[in-house]
């Protein structure tokens, strides 16, 4: 694994694009592809922008330094970023969105409020948080997610300091047990589907 550098950020989102492509929450949001592609690249475009500065996305490459997956892992000290900066990042990626009719104002609330909602089921305490884990489809079933996890976690167990991660998908949650997260908290908003947040206590040999 290495760090993510700048020059990797527009195939990074391209990565994310196909990665989230299926998430059913993402699917709730916007059904048509198109525009589910632009509201995607939005939202991790700005994920990346957050990450870049404090050296916590991770990328695993092939031999030809294509990117097969990327991870967001914050350590509890860099986690959230200012709200100047979260404020500066969103209003350049929501501006051009709605001023090019890119996406609906109704898709663009309805994100932003179940960020919110993700923000008020963050565990107390100090805490590792895993924002972002996408594999390229032509990679999964490879150990790349596997490989995005256990650096990360190893250190927060070295820390003796919790995970934790939010997912959409049952099957992701079947991944995430094996490695010792469990569903603390359920969240949906009107009709969505459900977004799990799952905790991993630190874990000790």
């Amino acid at each position: 694994m290495t760090l993510l550098r700048r020059a990797h950020l527009p195939e990074a989102t391209e990565l994310l694009v196909r990665a989230f492509d299926e998430d059913p929450y993402f699917r709730f949001l916007a059904p048509d592809t198109k525009t589910r592609a632009r509201l995607v690249g939005g939202v991790m475009s700005s994920y990346l922008a957050l990450a870049l500065p404090r050296s916590v996305a991770r990328v695993v490459l092939t031999d030809e330094q294509e990117l097969r997956g990327i991870c967001l892992w914050y350590p509890p000290e860099a986690y959230p970023a200012p709200a100047h900066e979260i404020a500066r990042v969103y209003t350049s990626v929501i501006g051009p969105a709605l001023l090019k009719r890119h996406l609906s104002a109704t898709t663009i609330l309805n994100a932003l409020r179940m960020g919110q909602l993700l923000e008020e089921a963050q565990p107390d305490g100090p805490h590792y948080y895993l924002q972002v884990l996408g594999v390229d489809p032509r990679w999964h079933g490879r150990g790349t997610g596997s490989a995005l996890l256990r650096e990360r976690l190893a250190e927060a167990d070295a820390a003796g300091l919790p995970a934790m991660l939010e997912t959409t998908k049952p099957m992701n949650v079947r991944l995430y047990r094996r490695y010792g997260f469990e569903i603390v908290r359920t969240t949906k908003s009107d009709s969505s589907p459900p977004v799990w947040t799952m905790v991993r206590p630190a874990q000790t040999t």
